[in-house]
């Protein structure tokens, strides 16, 4: 039943009810002998009304009640304990038969030395060869009118191995190595935790504000997390010659730590000391 259907007069309202109990036992004195229907009506008028008031004041509540709202952040740095890697073998010649054979040869190569070395063939994933004309910024070996390209991508989870597989793919014939990726296995615990991070930052700014104003935070209204989080994956790199940035360690390789954040924004209610 709709709230403005109620034809019930609020005059039969007593001020002086404390609860709904009351209100109905005042209002039931007032109905006379009738008969059942009657009194069934009157009474679902009266729930209906009582539901009305009740979702209306809960509406007022949450909507004009005094809030704070307040934004906290959260950062946990980790190990990361594998690394992602992209490479090529790419080489060229003038016949173009003759330079796919040959990066076919290398990158079998290369990914038997991979195996030899511990990596799992789920952690080596190869595309396909591209052959065509050369390119003026070709970084193929030799100066043929054609070049063959193999891409392969691998996953090292020793990391104390990186630097001599690095060294061993470069020896293998891999002539154009990018930048690692470093990551970590136990990535959703960290992203957890500075979620932790941020709840506590936000609830102890919420309590210093409301302190000074000599008011004191309730339960929590309303909590959205913000898009401010992520990783910053703090780049490890081994220095071998141009494929390398400078200002390495001077191990060659540092594999630094991940940076994950999160950040919420959360509304308190307030209420008076």
């Amino acid at each position: 039943m709709a709230c403005s259907s109620i034809s019930l007069s609020v005059a039969i309202w007593p001020a002086e009810a404390e609860n709904f109990n009351s209100f109905l036992e005042n209002s039931l004195e007032l109905i006379p002998i009738l008969d059942e229907n009657r009194v069934m009506k009157i009474l679902s008028s009266i729930l209906a009304l009582a539901i009305c008031m009740s979702a209306f004041a809960q509406e007022v509540d949450i909507t004009e009640s005094p809030q704070i709202t307040v934004t906290g952040s959260g950062t946990v740095y980790a190990t990361p304990d594998e690394a992602l890697l992209s490479f090529s073998v790419i080489n060229s010649n003038d016949d173009i038969q003759v330079a796919r054979q040959e990066n076919q040869k290398i990158s079998a190569e290369v990914i038997t030395y991979l195996k030899q070395q511990g990596i799992a063939d789920k952690h080596i994933q190869t595309q396909y060869m591209r052959v065509g004309k050369r390119h003026r910024n070709s970084h193929a070996d030799g100066n043929g009118k054609y070049e063959a390209s193999q891409s392969i991508s691998i996953c090292i989870d020793d990391l104390t191995r990186f630097e001599d597989i690095m060294a061993g793919l470069l020896a293998t014939g891999v002539n154009n190595l990018g930048s690692p990726t470093f990551r970590s296995t136990e990535l959703q615990k960290h992203k957890d935790e500075a979620r932790k991070k941020a709840v506590a930052s936000a609830k102890r700014k919420a309590q210093l504000l409301a302190t000074e104003l000599g008011q004191s935070i309730g339960d929590a209204i309303i909590i959205q997390e913000g898009a401010g989080g992520g990783i910053n994956r703090q780049g490890a790199y081994a220095n071998f010659g141009d494929s390398a940035p400078s200002g390495g360690s001077e191990a060659g390789f540092a594999p630094g730590q991940l940076e994950v954040k999160s950040s919420v924004t959360v509304s308190f209610r307030l209420f008076q000391k």
